[in-house]
């Protein structure tokens, strides 16, 4: 499983200091609380908190923050495919 930060607009991923179309460069988190607090920590204000699992089907996205979920309903946060 590998847990991302991802910009919903550019999906690009949140990879160190920069942001990162190429998923394999992404900062991982060790749990999704983590990532949360780190969207929290660093503001970032519509980012997507992303869980990946080895068989695709079952992967997650969700705002890291309860207050972005009104701004992100016009992107996708249900099951990726």
């Amino acid at each position: 499983m590998r847990i991302l930060i991802q910009d919903p607009e550019t999906k690009s991923f949140f990879s160190g200091d920069n942001w990162d179309v190429d998923e394999n460069r992404a900062t991982e988190f060790g749990n999704v609380a983590q990532a949360e607090e780190f969207c929290r920590q660093q503001n970032l204000p519509m980012a997507l908190v992303v869980v990946r699992f080895k068989d695709a089907s079952n992967d997650i996205s969700y705002p890291a923050s309860a207050r972005d979920d009104v701004q992100l309903k016009r992107y996708s946060t249900k099951r990726l495919r």
